[in-house]
């Protein structure tokens, strides 16, 4: 998933380029991750029951990084105690395989201020591709603004046991943090990584309802730690991506 937590050259060679969690209290609205990760999850946060959400993205960006599969159907499941607290999980084709994600959340808010605070575990039904992330995940708003910060690990990838910048490295600490501005649908957010993991990214998006289905448009330039990308000269370069996403939520 989180391929900044090792150089590009080594990501590249075992395809992990790879979502920030996707709990239901940021599918309300396009902040704190991608609009990949808010539209297709929005519309609504419908108060309380069971829910699901379908969708499908130009290309999988996730906090700033390509997962490397081109269109991506996915889809989901939530649960809303109706008391703060939530559960749900998140499935998305990757090519090789598919990746999985559990979460649960408890959140609340007080007038213009909210928070929220939950755990994301992103497995993977083919190991090749990428070893399970763990993730404990805080976030504030007020008004506009949302701060995120999240500390993970991410387990050995015994798929990958060839690349020898992995097996010296048994587990991965890592820390994200992001911060998003949003109004009226047009959002911006910069993110960055920490710990054992290096990277920042910029992402501005707009995300509306069309027809009773969420649609969202992102430009995202990362950083040459994230981008995976060379220059003429074989050395590490930053890009920029432009993601479209498509989706739907609904009652169960």
């Amino acid at each position: 998933m989180l391929c900044s937590i090792m150089k590009p050259e080594v990501c590249k060679s075992i395809h992990l380029i790879m979502r920030g969690h996707k709990m239901k209290k940021m599918k309300k609205s396009l902040v704190l991750g991608s609009v990949l990760a808010a539209t297709v999850m929005s519309s609504a946060a419908m108060a309380g029951g069971l829910t699901g959400n379908t969708g499908i993205m130009s290309d999988y960006f996730f906090r700033g990084i390509d997962q490397g599969a081109s269109a991506t159907a996915n889809g989901g499941v939530d649960y809303d105690f109706g008391n703060g607290v939530d559960v749900g999980t998140w499935l998305a084709d990757v090519g090789t395989g598919i990746e999985y994600d559990l979460y649960g959340s408890y959140s609340g808010a007080y007038s213009d201020f909210s928070y929220s605070i939950g755990y994301t575990t992103y497995r993977y039904t083919n190991n090749a591709f990428d070893s399970t992330y763990n993730e404990v995940n805080l976030s504030i708003g007020f008004g506009p603004v949302s701060i995120e910060h999240s500390i993970g690990t991410n387990e050995k990838n015994d798929g990958a046991a060839l690349v020898a910048a992995m097996t010296d490295k048994p587990e991965t600490d890592y820390s994200f943090s992001a911060i998003t501005v949003e109004q009226g649908g047009v959002y911006a957010t910069y993110g960055t990584f920490g710990k054992d993991a290096d990277g920042s990214y910029i992402e501005l998006g707009y995300g509306m309802e069309v027809g009773g289905f969420d649609t969202g448009i992102a430009l995202i330039k990362n950083d040459e730690d994230l981008a995976g990308t060379l220059d003429d000269d074989g050395k590490d370069t930053d890009d920029f991506s432009m993601v479209f996403s498509l989706g739907k939520s609904f009652d169960l």
